[in-house]
């Protein structure tokens, strides 16, 4: 957290540590970085685990879709993740999201909302590759036979367009602007939704009619196993989300730590 007229010291403060040529900047409307403009605070990158990052020195912040859920991590005291969005760098159709999770002084997270903006220090920042973290939930399980579409929402709504695709033909996860739909319609659907770290995920699994076949056979079993394999899917993707959560509180806890 840096105040306007704090800026060149903290630059300057980011050279002395060994960071040749850091400086603070933002970026465009298209990712493409500009000079910084002037607001009361920012939130510059000061370190990234990735080597040669393009984000050393991003000011985060300047635009509502990281700015809003930047905010309400601050006041509500947990972290809070962004929509999807595109990555800072070369064009690319790859999707990150970003979870921000608050740093106060001290350990514990202050009571008040009040207390928590006068104490707020900055932000632990995590940077998830969206296909990426569905493959890893996905992997190891059995053959799928449905399309899964994976749509994310700032609020409880249905979604118009898919932020990632699972198809049975590759047997993977990918990202697109626009997914295309299926060439049939499907012959049953389930949709499936839940809040993470407040975003909302609508998850729609289509299947086909060849899918529903080799289930009639044995009647109400064959449905008894395809839902026993989607709850196990969505199951798999929730713990590998709390593993991730309690490495990253691991982490803002010994930073915290240091800082205090």
């Amino acid at each position: 957290r840096v105040k306007y007229e704090e800026i060149a010291a903290f630059e300057a403060a980011a050279r002395a540590k060994g960071l040749a040529d850091y400086h603070v900047f933002d970026v465009d409307e298209n990712l493409h970085p500009t000079t910084l403009a002037e607001r009361e605070e920012y939130f510059p990158v000061l370190y990234d685990a990735r080597e040669q990052s393009p984000a050393i020195g991003l000011a985060l912040g300047r635009f509502d879709g990281r700015r809003v859920p930047m905010e309400m991590a601050r006041d509500q005291g947990h972290p809070v993740a962004t929509l999807p969005v595109r990555l800072i760098g070369p064009p690319s159709p790859e999707l990150v999201y970003l979870m921000f999770w608050p740093v106060y002084d001290g350990i514990e997270v202050p009571d008040t909302v009040a207390e928590r903006r006068s104490k707020f220090r900055g932000y632990a920042v995590g940077n998830f590759n969206l296909a990426a973290l569905l493959n890893a939930a996905l992997r190891h399980t059995p053959p799928i036979a449905a399309t899964i579409r994976f749509a994310v929402t700032a609020t409880h709504q249905d979604a118009t367009a898919a932020a990632a695709i699972y198809t049975p033909q590759s047997g993977r996860v990918s990202t697109a602007a626009d997914p295309p739909e299926p060439r049939k319609a499907p012959a049953f659907r389930v949709t499936r939704d839940f809040e993470v770290f407040g975003q909302h995920w609508n998850v729609t699994f289509d299947y086909p009619e060849e899918a529903l076949a080799e289930l009639r056979p044995d009647g109400a079993w064959g449905w008894l196993v395809a839902g026993l394999m989607l709850t196990a899917s969505l199951v798999l993707y929730v713990v590998r989300e709390q593993s991730r959560r309690k490495t990253v509180e691991a982490l803002v806890e010994a930073r915290t730590a240091e800082l205090a």
